[in-house]
Order: structure tokens, then sequence, then C-alpha cells
């Protein structure tokens, strides 16, 4: 007579084999999260000067502002297509035969003067709101800019240490 009965076969414990499906979950929730933090790269930096008060600016002004800007789209046209003009217009200017420096000065001036005005375009509408508000929405809009933003502060970055000499 043969014997038929199968040679047991090697299982896990049921225990060892939750810690397993455990281990494995935890191993790709972490590959997760590192694929996600290459995928996404470095943090954004801090939006520049008008922007955080923007940000600041308590509801329905900050919605006002932002369209506002929409609405006046076409008058940022001009000089935000001439910054960006500005790198092949350096360019020319020090390629150009005969260097003339007084052009390459013409182009390294102009971009701040280009700057300045877009800056006082966002500066009109932000205080067309501003000049909306009550006294109880100013108030709630100087404690939003008294507040830390999130992230470090490029003055705390660069500031010393207490006890650093």
């Amino acid at each position: 007579m043969a014997d038929r009965t199968q040679p047991p076969t090697k299982t896990l414990p049921r225990p060892w084999r939750w810690a397993f499906i455990g281990s494995l979950c935890l191993n790709l929730a972490l590959a997760g999260l590192i694929a996600g933090a290459l995928l996404k790269g470095p943090p954004s930096t801090p939006p520049p000067g008008l922007w955080g008060y923007g940000r600041a600016l308590p509801e329905p002004y900050r919605h006002d502002l932002s369209q506002a800007l929409r609405d006046s789209r076409r008058d940022w046209m001009g000089p935000r297509e001439e910054l960006r003009g500005q790198r092949r217009a350096l360019a020319e200017a020090l390629t150009a035969k005969p260097y003339d420096p007084a052009a390459v000065e013409e182009v390294v001036t102009r971009e701040p003067r280009l700057m300045d005005a877009l800056a006082q375009r966002g500066s009109r509408l932000l205080l067309d709101q501003i000049g909306r508000m009550s006294p109880e929405d100013r108030a709630a809009f100087a404690e939003a800019l008294r507040r830390k933003p999130k992230g470090p502060d490029r003055d705390e970055r660069h500031a010393p240490r207490e006890g650093a000499d």
C-alpha cells in the first residue's frame, strides 16, 4: 500500500504572514513617498514682492484683486513682452559690430524701468483694494501680514545664530 498523503508544504505561521504583509505595505508606502518627493522637486520659493501682500488680503478683496489683474491683462502685455526680450536684446548688443557700450547700457538699464512699471501697476491695484476696506478688514489684513509666512523667511535663514561670534 502506497502512502497517499502529501508531504506538508512549508507555509508561514499566520502571525508571520501578517507581519510580512505589513512590512511590504510600509516599504511600498515609503517608496511612494520618496518617489513623490523626487518627482515634485524642491519646495517653491515664496512669491516675490506684492504677491505676498495679495495672498494676505482677506476675501473678497483677494478675489477682486485677482479679477482686476485678469481684467487689466492687456495693460501688462507690453512691458512683460519687453522683459522677455531682454536676454536676446542684451546678447545682440554684446555681439554687435562695432561694439557700442551705450547700447549695452540702454538694455541693462531698461530692465529695472520695465519691472518698476509693472510693480507700479500692481501697487495701484493693491491700493485700490485697500482703499475699499473697512477698518475691521484692514485690521484683519494687518494681522495676516504679521503672521509668519510658511517656510523659513529669508532674513531668518541668513541671520546670525544666537551665541555665534
